[in-house]
Formats: C-alpha cells, structure tokens, sequence
C-alpha cells in the first residue's frame, strides 16, 4: 500500500485506496480536527460564506441569549484571561489618549509660536529673540513632559515608554 505523509502530525500513515489522490491527513483524531478546522477556516475566508457565517453567529446568539452568562460562571479560568486581555486594552486606550492629548497641546504651542509677530514685542525685544524664547519654553515643556512621563510609567503610541 502507498503512504504519505500527514499534514499534521507529520507521521506516515497507510493511504485509502478510494481516495489515494486526495487524502492528505491521517485516521487520527487529532489530525482530522486539524483537518477540518483549516478546511471550515478556508471556507470562512471566502467573502459570500463569511456573510452566512456572520447571520448564522446571530441566529445562535439569539437561540441562546444566557450562553455566556453561564460559560463565564462555570470558566473562572476563562474570565480571569478575558478580564486581564481587557484590562490591558484599556489600558493601551488610555496611554493613546494621553499622547493624543501631549500632541494635542504641543501642536498648540508650535502654531502660537508661528503666529507670533515682531508687532507683538516689546521696545527690547526683537520679534526673532520672541519666538526663540518660545521655542526654547517648548522645548523645555517637552523635555520637563518625557521626564514625567518616564518617572511616572506613562506608556505612549506603540507601546513604548516616553
């Protein structure tokens, strides 16, 4: 008899006769869930079965309004995961809002600096000196803000800490 070798746990295995041409996993358990988990994951991706699959996962959701209800009181295991993931997200929320603000306010104090005019100095101070002076103050704010940022743990856009 011919043999092959099994997509999934990578043995030999005694080939069918009937579907010689075709088969490609083993009799195993293991590798037939494996099987149709990748051939039910090639279906999904086709666009007008990922349609019938999001009206099913409604149907179901509907029949069974409690299902979570009860998975979530019966799997601590799985709430303290989904909790902590969800904590994390939050988390990540929270540090992409606080740079958005940072760059928010920073954008803020450049486009003052640029608006400045020499009308707006006074007799001792050239309009030049003016914005240096500006410029050097956001500067220091950005500097004074990382340090901040790093004493206090903030973690910025991306993941990585200011």
């Amino acid at each position: 008899m011919a043999q092959k070798r099994c997509r999934h746990c990578r043995e030999f295995f005694e080939v069918r006769p009937q579907s010689a041409k075709l088969q490609r996993y083993c009799s195993k358990a293991e590798c037939q869930r494996e099987r149709q988990r990748r051939k039910y994951q090639h279906w999904i991706a086709q666009p007008e079965n990922a349609a019938a699959h999001r009206e099913a996962l409604k149907t179901w959701a509907k029949n069974f309004p409690d299902y979570w209800s009860w998975y979530r009181a019966t799997h601590a295991d799985y709430v303290l995961e989904d909790n902590q993931r969800r904590a994390e997200g939050q988390r990540k929320d929270r540090a992409f809002r606080k740079a958005t603000g940072w760059r928010q306010i920073a954008v803020e104090r450049l486009a003052a600096v640029e608006a400045m005019g020499s009308d707006d100095c006074s007799a001792k101070q050239t309009g030049s000196s003016r914005r240096i002076d500006a410029i050097v103050g956001y500067l220091r704010w950005t500097v004074e803000g990382l340090v901040f940022r790093k004493a206090t743990g903030w973690v910025l856009m991306g993941g990585t800490e200011g």
